[in-house]
């Protein structure tokens, strides 16, 4: 019955079966009745936790683009932004770049109120067009305005890797505690070796994205309640030194950070 069941389904789905996409993929398992919770989790890179870990040999110095940055800016009060020592794998033209972040801060006085989502899209969408050597913007949760950034040198090690599994999993689980986990396609955490402010190692990085095929995707926002819980439970991690939310569609930015 099984091996029946099966060959109907690969007429259905076009064979051979290796060709088939993660859409694909889950609809086959649907099909065969694999428990829910299984077929709904997140795609794991290929390469393994590995591409979510940067590493670097240190002293990495960003591109000065202060004046395009503040020409693109100025629209938007409130709104700063710092390119930062670091690099990612990106998209341009068809062809694999590799090039800078961007962070982008908010200076919120009292009284006043976290930039919308859609002031947060437009000025992603402006420093990608017009800011040279850069590829992703990423927003930041730390609730401070940063001065300054330095690339350091590190590898993979185990305490790397563990670090990064405790902020995926605080990740991962605030997503089922808020509904969102079947509502995001993916969601990476990634971690880049950087000190702000000369504080802390690692700066955290959070990828939520909806998509259909991964061919193409664009940002997901979270609600205040849960970047507020990730604040508390990331930055009081030993050795973080911030936590930020990529904005950046595919293209120009990959959805994994390697």
């Amino acid at each position: 019955m099984l091996l029946l069941l099966l060959k109907k389904i690969c007429v259905y789905y076009s064979e051979p079966l290796k060709e088939l996409y993660k859409t694909e993929v889950r609809a086959l398992a649907h099909q065969l009745g694999v428990p829910v919770p299984l077929l709904s989790r997140h795609p794991f890179p290929g390469p393994g936790l590995g591409v979510r870990l940067l590493c670097s040999k240190g002293g990495d110095k960003a591109p000065d683009v202060t004046a395009e940055l503040t020409a693109v800016l100025a629209p938007f009060p409130g709104l700063s932004g710092a390119c930062l020592p670091i690099k990612s794998v990106g998209v341009k033209a068809d062809v694999r770049s590799y090039e800078h972040p961007v962070l982008l801060t908010a200076t919120i006085g009292e009284g006043q109120e976290e930039p919308t989502w859609e002031m947060l899209m437009e000025a992603c969408r402006l420093i990608l067009r017009d800011v040279p050597h850069v590829n992703r913007v990423v927003y930041n949760l730390s609730g401070k305005v940063p001065q300054s950034f330095k690339a350091l040198a590190a590898t993979m090690t185990k305490d790397r890797l563990d670090l990064l599994r405790q902020a995926d999993h605080f990740v991962m689980e605030g997503l089922r505690r808020h509904g969102l986990y079947d509502s995001i396609w993916q969601c990476p955490t990634a971690m880049v070796p950087m000190s702000i402010d000369g504080v802390g190692s690692e700066m955290v990085v959070v990828r939520p994205v909806h998509t259909k095929r991964a061919m193409t995707a664009r940002p997901a926002s979270f609600p205040d309640a849960l970047v507020k819980e990730l604040r508390s439970e990331i930055l009081s991690l030993d050795g973080v030194s911030g936590l930020t939310l990529d904005l950046t569609s595919k293209p120009p930015g990959t959805i994994e950070w390697e």
